[in-house]
């Protein structure tokens, strides 16, 4: 990043402080911004890029003052400094490149035009540092103290870029296994290559990232035949496994591979419900949390046991929609309905806490239809007792609506003759009149809090 010029901090600092005090505002004039430099700074570079088999370029520049007459036997320091993106993956609003990695390449004395020349100047990496994130620009920096002492902030700045394109090497990548879990140690192994003609492997760093906020997590050196290994112990929120590689060679550009890795998360359930209608059909409903859910739909079993009992079975599955939520429906009736999770790529094994469900238990105890057979237009007789669980004795149930039914032996189809009362001891009985062979049955319709029971059905030989 570029220094800014001394004017414009003094002229920024001046602002701010009017501002916090209150002090008059500047005249018109003088908020135009900062004043003229006396003194101008041009850098440039013959040719403008650079590549693998063309690394050299010649570098001149030129200081003048303001009305351009030129400044003779001025010493300029001139850098060389490899562009980096820095590492942002926020976003915020920080600067996107960065310069790194700098090479001095002078002072150099102007001539009696105020002109310096550097042929033949070499556009590489120096050194020995990692070249992650390594733009394909360099930058061309020039300065020039005025009276000497940096206390004073008169320096006058010039640059130029010199663009560095690269070739494209590869990056093969192998695990030792696909599903890990914190604490566990990850080996990568795989092989760095590079295009025919275009040098040795040997040096190239090769990058683990195992977290999308990490720059990189582990890191290795590829050796001359290109192999390299990475053991790497995982952490609990490691997510989303990549290799990136760096050569050492300005103009061998890195590769990427990402690795089939996952990191199951944890699972919570919240909001974990269920009921039962009369009919005996539970609706379960929960939710995952965010962690689980958010990137990926995930299969979850709904789990019954009966009240009592220490063996859990799958009945039915579901699946979350965007929000996390799982809904699922079992006719099991009473007992204890949960969610239970088989561990996959992304989410843990773990099940839910269980939620009970009940409602009484009734029978239609004795249902018969007499005489048997009966004449056609004859009474016949349907009787029978309404009973209740309780515990494990059934007792004889008080006054309640109880449906008759009928269904002719030719037919499907179900049709409801009457609706009669049982006594306080649960007793009914109704009279009809014998029209055709069929079919006959009670019901009693459940209620907020008992289930529906259906007598079985008898059948009636009407002559």
């Amino acid at each position: 990043m570029k220094p800014r010029p001394f004017t414009i901090r003094i002229a920024t600092a001046v602002s701010l402080a009017a501002a916090a005090t209150g002090v008059a505002a500047l005249p018109a004039h003088a908020t135009d911004g900062p004043p003229p430099q006396p003194y101008t700074l041009t850098v440039s570079a013959d040719p403008a890029a650079t590549d693998y088999g063309h690394r050299t370029v010649d570098v001149s520049g030129v200081l003048t003052r303001a009305d351009g007459t030129p400044v003779a036997n001025a010493s300029v320091d001139v850098t060389e400094s490899v562009l980096f993106a820095t590492w942002n993956p926020w976003g915020d609003p920080i600067p996107p490149t960065e310069a790194s990695e700098s090479h001095a390449l002078g002072p150099v004395t102007t001539d009696e035009n105020g002109r310096f020349t550097l042929p033949g100047t070499v556009i590489a990496h120096f050194g020995n540092g990692s070249m992650l994130g390594a733009l394909a620009t360099v930058d061309i920096d020039a300065q020039w103290d005025p009276d000497g002492n940096p206390d004073t902030y008169d320096s006058v700045y010039g640059y130029t870029e010199v663009r560095t394109p690269g070739v494209q090497t590869g990056v093969s990548a192998k695990v030792d296994r696909t599903r890990v879990h914190k604490g566990d140690v990850l080996t990568v192994t795989g092989t760095v290559s590079v295009p025919a003609g275009h040098g040795s492997p040997a040096g190239t760093q090769v990058f683990l990232r195992a977290f999308w906020e990490d720059e990189w997590s582990a890191r290795a050196t590829a050796d001359a035949t290109g192999h390299y290994t990475i053991k790497y112990p995982v952490r609990g929120y490691d997510q989303d496994f990549e290799v990136i590689t760096a050569p050492q060679d300005l103009y061998l550009t890195g590769a990427d591979a990402s690795l089939p890795v996952h990191n199951p998360v944890g699972i919570t359930y919240s909001n974990l419900s269920a009921t039962v209608d009369r009919n005996g059909v539970a609706t379960v409903q929960g939710r995952l949390n965010q962690g689980c859910y958010q990137y990926h739909k995930e299969k979850v079993n709904l789990q019954f046991a009966k009240k009592g009992e220490k063996v859990w079975h799958t009945v039915a599955t579901a699946v979350n929609d965007a929000d996390g939520w799982l809904k699922a429906t079992y006719k099991g009736g009473n007992g204890l309905y949960r969610w239970s999770h088989p561990e996959s790529d992304n989410c843990v094994l773990y099940s839910s806490a269980s939620r009970t469900v009940y409602r009484t238990m009734e029978r239609i105890a004795g249902f018969r239809a007499t005489p048997q057979p009966v004449r056609k237009g004859q009474p016949l007789r349907l009787s029978g007792t309404l009973q209740y669980l309780d515990g494990s004795v059934w007792r004889n149930r008080g006054t309640h609506p109880v449906e008759i039914w009928y269904r002719p032996t030719s037919v499907s189809t179900w049709v409801r003759k009457a609706v009669v009362q049982s006594n306080t001891k649960g007793y009914f009985q109704k009279t009809v009149t014998a029209g055709a062979d069929g079919w006959w049955r009670a019901v009693q319709v459940g209620d907020a809090t008992t289930y529906t029971s259906v007598s079985p059905s008898g059948w009636v030989d009407v002559r």
